[in-house]
């Protein structure tokens, strides 16, 4: 999609607790006044129920725990995948390189794709992917599919879009989503994050073109933003260890 800068409007602070309408801001680099279709559903789509806490095994959890737990997970993996989201801002994907790009083999997912009847491209604003930044994950993880070995023992999925069907079968799983979802609570651990409207970054449209975009609410207390949660996983258990000594 061409276009990757949106603004909220309302009439009175009250009033500003949701996403009601999102329309375009004048953008000559990026979409002039139009807005993309991803815009037009942005309100709809970040206004779904949100997950809130962290979980173990569908029970809530500490953060705190929760990291540590996961953080076990990664240190006992032969075989890990990750699954990074295209969703995901410059800053996080990177964030996500700095910590863990050396530990997983990483693969990049469409966390949305065309509904059934959608226009899928035009030669103006609709374009085929549907996710605002999957040329700046590309560019870090590369384009490969989808796929697990047999001997795959861990999956981390960041983000909407994957079927937990496709999971191998004995894998342990770490799950990084924003929203209610069933495969929250069977995910040996599961971690809450922010949404776009809650925090600050950047996306690169497919043009190669950054976009800045900023938040209208506080995140909810108990959950995280991606940057800093990838920073706190990337620490191994030992060298946690070491320093609360």
């Amino acid at each position: 999609h061409r276009k990757r800068e949106w603004k909220l409007n309302a009439l009175d602070p009250k009033h500003n607790a949701c996403i009601e309408r999102v329309t375009p801001r004048e953008n000559a680099e990026v979409n002039g006044p139009w807005i993309c279709n991803t815009g037009r559903d942005l309100a709809r789509f970040l206004e779904r129920p949100r997950a809130l806490v962290p979980m173990q095994k569908g029970r809530e959890a500490d953060l705190t725990a929760a990291i540590a737990a996961a953080r076990e997970l990664i240190d006992a993996a032969q075989r890990p995948v990750a699954l990074v989201s295209s969703w995901g801002s410059n800053e996080e994907l990177a964030a996500f390189k700095a910590a863990l790009g050396t530990r997983f083999r990483t693969i990049v997912k469409p966390d949305r794709l065309a509904e059934p009847g959608e226009r899928i491209e035009d030669d103006i604003l609709i374009r085929a992917d549907k996710n605002p930044n999957t040329r700046a994950a590309v560019a870090l993880f590369g384009d490969a599919p989808v796929a697990f070995d047999a001997d795959t023992d861990l999956v981390l999925v960041w983000g909407d879009g994957f079927d937990f069907a496709r999971l191998p079968r004995h894998a342990k799983t770490i799950l990084i989503s924003a929203f209610v979802a069933p495969e929250n609570g069977h995910a040996d651990v599961f971690f809450p994050v922010s949404v776009q409207s809650e925090r600050a970054g950047h996306y690169t449209n497919f043009e190669g073109k950054v976009s800045a975009f900023s938040p209208c609410f506080p995140k909810p207390p108990k959950v995280a933003d991606a940057e800093t949660l990838f920073a706190r996983l990337g620490t191994p258990v030992a060298a946690r260890s070491g320093a609360a000594a």
